[in-house]
């Protein structure tokens, strides 16, 4: 500990990551030990999600009874593991890049603590770098390039943790799925790094889970490089989605996209902050979330624009769609500008179907139910449309589409 007055309720969290360090840890180096507890001091020093950070104000009551602290996982007796995934792409388990790639390892590891301690209201950002042992590390040379998305998924309790470095002029997709078929905590963890002219496509879907299920991304973007993001998300007793984006590079671009399906009893947090650091940027948030009876969807977005990144462009919009009267979307667009020469727009809506429009299709002899599913997916669609490749599109649609059958039936069945 650094003398910081420790925040109280995270005496099991030290205890589990005492027990982390001296068991599944205890034969990395000294570097990553160090780091580890680095993070969990300052997530010591912060707390527990609480009300007091006011970006957990609405998420904090429903995730705490989920929040036990665990062991990480025990690979030491997994074989360690590289793949090179096309010409220049190398996919990593946290075994094989200590043994290959040592530096790159701890340069991003460190890297992301510091930004996550800056931002100061990340503390299970800070719990995934102290604890996680399933680990991902993914590198692109430069130039190098991912024909097709790579797909990986999580679907167990515990910490997950994906590191991205994408070296100058590569580009990269990738396709995470994930869920929990058991009641408890999952929180993965994502740190990426994108170079000079890079480009990184990232897709995810999030199955309807039991418990809690928390997410945290964040990325850094050089000059003239790209991210996007499509996520496709169906919430859990209590889900949060946190996405912070630092534009480093002028001409750099960034596409945040996300489509919350919330059903009955869910609250989905979707939470983003970009940061343009430097001008001639662009960023692009569109969400919608589509909420049953007695779901909650939040979106809380930021946009920081710094007194030298002129010539900004940044827009964002927040649109939900509530199926009851007992559902609820609250929305928080936020701009913070201190820049002159800037482009920035927001805006916010909710509401429910249209009548008019049940009304015509009832006219034309479509029924109630296909007509609210034809109308509920005309909403969400626009955003999943450049799904590449068609097979990855139709999963999400597909999973949509299940979504609103079986809630349709759920409301017969209760009716």
């Amino acid at each position: 500990m650094s003398g910081a007055l420790e925040i109280a309720g995270t005496g099991p969290f030290r205890e589990a990551f005492a027990a982390t360090l001296a068991g599944p840890c205890a034969a990395e180096p000294g570097w990553l030990r160090d780091l580890r507890q680095a993070a969990f001091d300052a997530f010591a020093r912060i707390g527990p999600p609480g009300k007091r950070l006011e970006s957990w104000r609405y998420t904090a009551p429903r995730l705490q009874k989920w929040l036990v602290p665990a062991l990480g996982a025990d690979n030491a007796q997994a074989v360690a593991r590289s793949e090179a995934i096309a010409d220049g792409i190398v996919w990593y388990d946290l075994r094989s890049a200590l043994a290959d790639d040592p530096d790159r390892l701890r340069d991003l590891w460190q890297a992301d603590i510091e930004a996550v301690v800056a931002a100061g209201d990340q503390p299970l950002a800070l719990l995934n770098a102290a604890f996680a042992t399933q680990v991902t590390l993914v590198t692109a040379s430069p130039g190098a390039i991912c024909p097709a998305p790579r797909e990986f998924g999580f679907f167990g309790a515990g910490q997950s943790r994906l590191l991205v470095d994408l070296e100058a002029g590569a580009s990269l997709a990738l396709f995470g799925h994930y869920g929990l078929k058991v009641p408890g905590w999952a929180h993965i963890g994502a740190a990426i790094r994108i170079g000079k002219g890079a480009h990184m496509r990232r897709l995810r879907l999030q199955e309807d889970s039991r418990g809690a299920i928390t997410q945290t991304t964040n990325v850094s973007l050089a000059e003239d490089a790209r991210f996007s993001q499509t996520t496709l998300a169906f919430g859990a007793e209590a889900a949060r989605d946190d996405v912070r984006v630092r534009i480093d590079g002028k001409g750099a671009a960034v596409s945040l996209t996300g489509v919350g399906l919330v059903g009955p009893g869910n609250h989905q947090d979707m939470t983003t902050v970009v940061d343009h650091r430097v001008g001639g940027a662009s960023s692009n948030q569109k969400f919608r979330n589509i909420v049953a009876a007695k779901g909650r969807a939040l979106y809380q977005g930021k946009v920081i624009v710094r007194p030298d990144a002129q010539a900004t462009e940044a827009d964002q919009e927040s649109r939900n769609l509530l199926l009851d009267a007992k559902a609820e979307a609250i929305t928080k667009p936020e701009l913070e500008i201190f820049a002159d020469d800037v482009k920035c727009t927001h805006g916010a809506t909710v509401g429910e179907l249209d009548a008019d429009q049940l009304f015509y299709l009832a006219a034309r002899g479509i029924g109630e139910d296909e007509a609210r599913a034809m109308l509920v997916t005309a909403f969400y669609e626009e955003l999943l449309a450049d799904v590449e490749p068609p097979d990855l599109h139709r999963r999400l649609q597909q999973a949509a589409a299940g979504f609103l059958s079986g809630r349709q039936s759920a409301e017969r069945a209760t009716g």
